[in-house]
């Protein structure tokens, strides 16, 4: 079963979202990781209620929140 461009993007959002309320979470005491994970949830919260922007602006906002919850865990790992 094929799952169409918007669906795609909500599993996206979905599992993005997951990683950012662990992360979150986990995150406490570091000022800098939860102000990257409200960042992408921000993020998140704007992509899904615009999923009629086009693919291209969609696909850099994921990259964007991909980037930030990447820091977040990077800083999360060197403060345990």
């Amino acid at each position: 079963i094929r799952l169409s461009q918007t669906q795609q993007m909500t599993l996206e959002l979905n599992k993005l979202e997951t990683k950012a309320k662990i992360l979150y979470s986990e995150a406490k005491g570091s000022n800098a990781a939860i102000y990257y994970v409200e960042k992408a949830l921000s993020i998140i919260s704007d992509v899904r209620n615009n999923l009629d922007d086009s693919e291209g602006k969609i696909t850099s906002k994921i990259k964007l929140i991909e980037e930030l919850l990447a820091k977040t865990e990077k800083i999360v790992q060197e403060s345990t």
